[in-house]
């Protein structure tokens, strides 16, 4: 078993390590840090795991061929930025490509939102619902920051992204579809039908949409008592409805898109 102990914050292999719970980091290494013992186990038979990564306090079994870096507790608590307390992984990815609507099947989500918790629990929902596209507007949270693998359980690795414009442009994007915008303001949701090709688009956190980005937006309602909903919670409620007016079941899924 190979086995690297890393005591040293100067160490040059933990501070690379450390640049992954930051986007200029995941970007720059085009690698990214996986937590969580279900998530991890999920994903040690995928051959773009390059390393497995524990403590010193670790005493679990440690069943794999994997490069192992065995971190002093304190190190090992600066990548464990989740808190897990269990045994981290290092997953290589590749760059997703610009948007172009010949490489999108049917519904697709376009978000922005700059709460990595909030990406990964769309992306999450757009899985569970059938829906594989993830536009990444230019304002949006890098989706393998740790939080957002995290709250994703893991499904950002199996998400097809799409890089997109800033927000404001959005409107100018060669789309054929529908774009549905996600607004206090907009019509019930369910008096809405939704087109059989749909960009979803929920707002940034807090501020919402931009006004000229408001035609033919959709909305909760909900009771007085609340001021709004949490956006990665309103827009599993539209994707659960886009759904259920579908014709055609939830695909079956291929794994592993992102890091193929």
């Amino acid at each position: 078993m190979n086995i690297t102990h890393i005591h040293s914050p100067t160490n040059t292999t933990f501070r690379q390590l450390l640049k992954l719970t930051g986007a200029r980091g995941i970007r720059k290494q085009g690698l990214a840090l996986a937590a969580g013992e279900k998530i991890v186990n999920e994903l040690l038979p995928s051959p773009h795991v390059q390393q497995l990564i524990i403590s010193e306090k670790y005493c679990g079994a440690l069943a794999t061929d994997l490069p192992i870096l065995c971190l002093d507790q304190a190190l090992f608590r600066q990548l464990d930025v989740c808190g897990t307390n269990s045994p981290l992984v290092v997953v290589k990815w590749k760059p997703w490509p610009s948007f172009c609507q010949q490489n999108i099947d049917g519904h697709c989500v376009a978000i922005a939102f700059q709460d990595p918790e909030n990406v990964g629990a769309v992306v999450r929902s757009s899985l569970a619902f059938g829906i594989e596209d993830v536009i990444l507007l230019k304002e949006c949270a890098h989706p393998f920051l740790p939080k957002a693998v995290r709250a994703s359980a893991g499904t950002v690795f199996q998400a097809r992204f799409h890089q997109g414009p800033p927000l404001e442009s959005l409107h100018m994007l060669d789309f054929d579809g529908e774009l549905v915008p996600l607004s206090q303001d907009g019509a019930p949701l369910k008096e809405h039908r939704f087109a059989t090709r749909t960009m979803l688009l929920p707002g940034i956190e807090g501020c919402g949409l931009p006004h000229h980005l408001r035609s033919n937006a959709v909305s909760i309602p909900i009771s007085d008592a609340v001021e709004s909903l949490n956006a990665a919670v309103a827009t599993s409620i539209i994707l659960y409805a886009m759904q259920n007016q579908s014709d055609s079941h939830a695909p079956t899924f291929q794994k592993d898109y992102t890091t193929e």
